[in-house]
């Protein structure tokens, strides 16, 4: 989830390795971002270890993805988290002050935010009913606060 929601923002993926390497490769270019954890919360079961790695610091969001607001890097730091039993559910996600009219209003990616998007594609059929705990009016807000085509729908590897 994470990954897609900074995409929204900035229009390329987040953890995109160019580099030759495979996994320890794609690792590492997560960790440039988050911070290499600590051993301690590093999987007991893989063949990848930690001290494969140089100890990396976490960047700032502002720095990664400037069109993002406050409340947006917020939401962000608690989808990407190394430790999966901490990362925010999607359902956690949506309770997020993020998702408030207020918040969403002025961090809402827009075209001239985003970069290196396509051009602009029609929209996809509307998805079916699907029971939330938004009210309708937070429903009609959120949905107005986006701007049409604006969201590049097309999926990167990673």
């Amino acid at each position: 989830l994470g990954c897609i929601f900074a995409e929204m923002f900035s229009g390329r993926p987040l953890f995109a390795s160019k580099r030759k390497g495979g996994e320890k490769a794609q690792l590492e270019e997560i960790f440039r971002i988050i911070g290499t954890p600590p051993s301690k919360h590093w999987p007991s079961q893989t063949q990848v270890v930690p001290e494969q790695f140089i100890v990396y610091t976490k960047q700032p969001w502002s720095r990664i993805v400037p069109q993002m607001g406050s409340s947006a890097q917020i939401l962000l730091s608690k989808l990407l988290l190394f430790q999966a039993n901490e990362r925010a559910s999607a359902y956690e996600a949506l309770q997020d002050d993020y998702f408030l009219p207020d918040d969403a209003s002025d961090t809402c990616p827009s075209p001239s935010t985003l970069s290196n998007s396509p051009s602009p594609t029609p929209s996809p059929p509307p998805l079916p009913s699907i029971p939330n705990t938004l009210s309708h009016d937070e429903c009609q807000t959120l949905s107005q606060d986006t701007p049409e085509g604006s969201l590049d729908s097309g999926i990167h590897d990673m």
